[in-house]
């Protein structure tokens, strides 16, 4: 129809007036994952103008196809968008597009928090990047995501880590599933304690593998006498390898988070991974 190509390209226009009364325009006219309006939609994000590209973000939430893997491309694109306000547009857009678990956002959520080092990324485009993840990731558990998440964990801003242990502990394996050691570990070290040792696995053949089961170390070599030596078997003021004091174990010290909000967040994780259990914890 020709009014809805028209309301599509008000929705570029220089009042910001004229921009909303054609978003609201299109709300009323077109059903939601309308193919024409998604795909104008879609390219005004692409627009020079952030307030342009701001309109769109916010419409597609409303206008856009649930679970139509073009539209959740193109609104996960606007988490590398210069413009922060369309960095959280497009969050509020997302959870409206993409319900948890979709494989479309996560994968594109992956490459985009994985293209930069982690304590380089700018603070609010990250947040906002974990933000999604936290809304988006499977509350059943996803391992790959878990592991994925743990580098934020020790992040040295305390609004990241927050964030970050929050979302670990969505993703983390529910009801005693593997994959759920390392999650509650990193929990256990933002709490100050140390990590839990993981329990030994069978292999295949149902057998433990244990330091009884390991090969043998090969001998040591030979102890080459050394000529000063006296009738003793002492060098000169030298003592003896196997008489020397044997090294100090090294401390660990696992400090306490400094943020409170990580300490809240770490302490409900613990209450939502029981599987890992007083036996396993000694």
């Amino acid at each position: 129809r020709a009014s809805i190509r028209l309301m599509c390209l008000a929705v570029a226009d220089y009042d910001d007036g004229t921009r909303l009364a054609a978003a609201e325009a299109l709300r009323i006219v077109a059903q939601p994952g309308h193919k024409v309006v998604s795909a104008a939609l879609r390219d005004h994000l692409k627009c020079w103008r952030g307030d342009v590209r701001r309109t769109a973000a916010k419409a597609l939430g409303k206008l856009g196809g649930q679970n139509d893997p073009a539209d959740i491309k193109a609104i996960c694109a606007c988490f590398q968008d210069t413009d922060l306000e369309v960095h959280r547009l497009a969050l509020e857009t997302l959870g409206q597009l993409a319900p948890r678990g979709n494989a479309a956002a996560l994968g594109d959520l992956a490459l985009r928090l994985g293209r930069a080092p982690p304590a380089t990324t700018a603070l609010d485009s990250l947040t906002i990047l974990l933000r999604a993840v936290l809304q988006t990731v499977d509350p059943a558990g996803d391992a790959a995501w878990a592991q994925r998440l743990l580098p934020y964990v020790e992040d040295p801003r305390p609004e990241v880590r927050a964030l970050a242990v929050e979302a670990l502990i969505e993703a983390s394996p529910k009801g005693g599933a593997d994959g759920t050691f390392d999650p509650f570990n990193a929990l256990l070290v933002r709490l100050g304690e140390p990590p839990v040792p993981k329990p030994i696995v069978p292999d295949e053949d149902g057998e433990s593998e244990s330091s009884e089961d390991k090969p043998l170390a090969p001998p040591a070599p030979p102890r080459v006498e050394d000529d000063d030596e006296d009738e003793d078997g002492e060098g000169d003021g030298e003592v003896a390898e196997d008489e020397q004091e044997p090294a100090e174990p090294e401390v660990v010290v696992y400090p306490l988070d400094a943020s409170a909000a990580v300490r809240r967040a770490a302490l409900a994780g613990l209450a939502l991974l029981p599987h890992v259990s007083e036996a396993r914890v000694v």
